[in-house]
């Protein structure tokens, strides 16, 4: 893009990098291509998709919308794009905070998903109903939303996200066998176990 960008343009990022794309590989290059500055001629926000396939159009207008800047005019400007047909954005502190958003949303999704694959397993070998067991511990009780098992977790976005994340606790050199990485795990395996 940076063959198109003229001052004063916001650029704003929605797919998901690992935490520190937007400022240490995204800002380089566009200012080295462009010879404009962020904060100064060009603006930046990184502002997460979180919509799901075939529903963008109406979940762009429910879902809040997250905003991470370089620069107060950022924000400003990415908050006027959005407030365009969405009431509800919420500002992060920073692009690394946004960006941590978007891979906390899928990670978690992942990671849940995974607990009740797991369930599955053992639920199998007791010969119990786990289907039916998760609807009656659901059942008017607001604080589970456990979901149902399924053989994985399907789509672009759960499948590599976790990945992400674990490089990033690896690069900060935190405990590399995360709970989000078993989890991967396990939805990777349902299809082995199902077809077993």
């Amino acid at each position: 893009i940076s063959g198109l960008i003229k001052k004063n343009d916001l650029i704003i990022l929605r797919s998901t990098v690992p935490i520190g794309c937007s400022r240490n590989f995204v800002i380089p290059i566009i200012e080295k291509k462009t010879k404009l500055k962020f904060g100064k001629d060009i603006f930046l926000a990184f502002c997460p998709e979180r919509t799901i396939e075939g529903e963008a159009i109406k979940e762009l207008k429910k879902i809040p919308q997250i905003i991470g800047s370089f620069c107060k005019k950022s924000s400003e400007l990415a908050k006027r794009v959005f407030n365009e047909y969405n009431f509800t954005v919420i500002e992060v502190s920073d692009l690394e905070s946004a960006e941590l958003c978007k891979l906390i949303d899928n990670s978690y999704r992942d990671t849940i998903f995974a607990y009740t694959n797991q369930l599955s397993l053992l639920s199998e070998k007791l010969n119990l109903n786990l289907v039916d067991i998760i609807d009656k511990v659901n059942l008017g009780y607001d604080r589970n939303r456990i979901p149902k098992p399924s053989p994985g977790v399907g789509g672009p976005c759960l499948s590599k996200d976790p990945y992400i994340l674990h490089n990033s606790f690896k690069l900060n050199k935190l405990k590399s066998d995360s709970l989000v990485i078993t989890a991967r795990r396990v939805n990777e395996n349902m299809i082995k176990n199902i077809f077993n």
